[in-house]
C-alpha cells in the first residue's frame, strides 16, 4: 500500500476517534487508537501526533472525508440475508437426535435397516447426530471425552458411506452440533474463525461427500420446512411439539430437537390443509440428567420428493425395532 495512502488512513482513524469520542483526552483517544488498529501505528507518538492533527479545530477536506465516510458508513448492517437449503428431488430418510455416543443401537440399527429396505437415494440428519457432552455448560454426566466422540461419530459415518454407497448424505446443525462454536465464542474466541475450528472440519464432512448446512439453516422441500427445532424459540416442556411447531411456523414443517413423535393438522380459511410433525429420536430414552417421566419416543421419517410434490411418512421404532 502506497506510503501517503497508509498515512491518509491513520489520520481519518484519528479524526473518527476524535469526533466519537470528543470528552476524551489526547493520551486517551492515543490509546484507544493504537488498541483499535493494531500495528497500524509506528509508535505511540506517532498515534499522538494524528490525534493532535484529529483535534485540531480547522475544518480541512479531509476531516469533511472522514465525517462523510463515517455518515455514509452509520447505516449499514452487519446482518446477514438467511437462504435456506434447498433438498434435491428423491426418497429420503431422515434421522433426528442420535445423540452418538448416547443413541440407541436398537433404534439407529432399526432406522437404517428399513430405510434400505425402501431404497432410499438419500440420508437427512436432522441435527443432532453428535452429542458434544464435553463442550456443553450443563454438568457433565461422566467424565466427557470429546475425542472419543469425534472417533466414534466419524466411524458412524464411514459406516454410513459404505451402508448407503452412492447415496446423497446431508447433515442438519442442530443444538449439539452448535456446541463447538459456542464454546469457543466462549472461551477462546480468537480461535473461533479458524477453519479448523469447525464441525466439518473436525468430521472431514467434505472428503466424506456429506453436505453439512449453514447454523440454522432451513431445509426447505417444496411446502416442506424441516428445522431441528432449536431454531425457534420457547420450546421448553410443550405438549405436542408438532401443535407448538403449527403455532410458531404456520405452515408445513417438520422438527426433531423434542424426542417425541406427534402431528398436528389444521385448515385455514382458504381451504389448504397445513400438516406439522415432531420426529421421534434414535438416543437413549432414559439419560442420567431425565430418566424418568418424560413422554420420548424412537422415530423415523420417510420423504418422498418428486416433481409432482411431496410425502412425509413419520414412523415410530418400538421397543423391539420394529418400524411402525
Amino acid at each position: 500500500m502506497p506510503s501517503g495512502r497508509v498515512k491518509s488512513n491513520k489520520t481519518l482513524f484519528a479524526i473518527d476517534a476524535a469526533r466519537r469520542f470528543p470528552d476524551s483526552s489526547e493520551a486517551d483517544l492515543t490509546r484507544y487508537i493504537e488498541a483499535r488498529h493494531r500495528g497500524l501505528y509506528k509508535s505511540s507518538q506517532d498515534a499522538r501526533t494524528c490525534v493532535r492533527i484529529a483535534r485540531d479545530s480547522h475544518e480541512d477536506n479531509e476531516k469533511k472525508s472522514a465525517r462523510q465516510n463515517a455518515y455514509n458508513n452509520a447505516t449499514k448492517s452487519i446482518a446477514s440475508e438467511r437462504n435456506p437449503y434447498v433438498l434435491p428431488n428423491g426418497l429420503w430418510g431422515i434421522l433426528a437426535d442420535p445423540h452418538i455416543p448416547f443413541h440407541s443401537e436398537i433404534a439407529l440399527t432399526a432406522a437404517l435397516k428399513w430405510f434400505k429396505k425402501q431404497k432410499v437415494t438419500g440420508l437427512l440428519f436432522a441435527g443432532d447426530t453428535q452429542d458434544c457432552e464435553a463442550l456443553s455448560y450443563w454438568m457433565p454426566t461422566h467424565r466427557p471425552n470429546f475425542l472419543a466422540e469425534v472417533e466414534q461419530t466419524i466411524d458412524f459415518l464411514d459406516m454410513i458411506k459404505h451402508e448407503f454407497k452412492g447415496k446423497k448424505l446431508v447433515m442438519m446443525r442442530g443444538n449439539h452440533e452448535d456446541r463447538l462454536e459456542t464454546y469457543y465464542r466462549a472461551n477462546a474466541p480468537m480461535l473461533c474463525d479458524l477453519p479448523s475450528a469447525s464441525m466439518e472440519s473436525i468430521l472431514s464432512l467434505e472428503k466424506r461427500g456429506i453436505t453439512m448446512t449453514e447454523r440454522k439453516q432451513k431445509v426447505i422441500a417444496r411446502e416442506l420446512t424441516i428445522l431441528h427445532g432449536h431454531e425457534m424459540r420457547g420450546s421448553y416442556s410443550v405438549v405436542s411439539p408438532a401443535r407448538w411447531a403449527m403455532l410458531k411456523a404456520k405452515s408445513c414443517c417438520a422438527v426433531g430437537h423434542f424426542h417425541a413423535t406427534s402431528e398436528c393438522t389444521a385448515r385455514q380459511l382458504d381451504g389448504k390443509v397445513v400438516s406439522t410433525w415432531s420426529i421421534g429420536c434414535l438416543c437413549d430414552l432414559e439419560p442420567d440428567y431425565n430418566p424418568y417421566g418424560n413422554t420420548w419416543n424412537w422415530g423415523c421419517a420417510l420423504l418422498n420428493l418428486d416433481k409432482d410434490g411431496w410425502e412425509l411418512e413419520n414412523k415410530k421404532i418400538l421397543a423391539n425395532g420394529k418400524v411402525v
